[in-house]
């Protein structure tokens, strides 16, 4: 996110292939620690 005080660059991050996989397991095992309901879960993983 740009901080408009000071102007700090952007920065974008590509996820793709097995990495956006790797990235979907992790966003659902954290929301399964964080012990979150299933379809929170859900969407936890579908959000890559």
């Amino acid at each position: 996110m740009p901080d408009h005080g000071t102007l700090q660059p952007w920065r974008f991050v590509i996820v793709e292939n097995e990495g956006r996989d790797r990235l979907s397991a992790l966003l659902a095992q954290a929301a399964r620690e964080a012990q979150l309901e299933e379809k929170a879960i859900e969407k936890a993983t579908q959000f890559p």
